[in-house]
């Protein structure tokens, strides 16, 4: 039937209402893939690319020392650094899904 199969939520993001709010289902498919192993190849596949993108560190969280303006920076700049960590991370993610064959899909759900 579907050559798509749900392999990921990812809530990438939350957009504010009154009423509703909506979440960001994430999912991959590859056309090339079919049959009884296409679970056992995307588990693989999913595996390969999680540890390519682990290769980057994570950057220490250190204590912040003092008050008001320079703890409030200091915790500021480590949200920030582990952010771009992150992102770095889905990049790289998503760049190996895309050399094996597998397309991203976004999608946005009402919660």
């Amino acid at each position: 039937m579907f050559n798509r199969f749900l392999v990921l939520f990812l809530a990438l993001g939350i957009a504010g209402g009154c009423a509703s709010s909506t979440r960001e289902v994430v999912t991959y498919s590859n056309p090339r893939i079919s049959g009884a192993n296409k679970e056992t190849q995307w588990l693989i596949d999913r595996g390969a690319c999680l540890q390519k993108s682990y290769r980057i560190p994570v950057p220490t969280r250190t204590p912040c020392y003092g008050s008001g303006f320079s703890k409030g920076y200091c915790e500021s700049e480590q949200s920030r650094l582990l952010n771009q960590v992150n992102e770095a991370r889905q990049q790289i993610f998503d760049g190996c899904m895309a050399e094996k064959g597998y397309k991203k899909k976004i999608t946005s759900v009402k919660k």
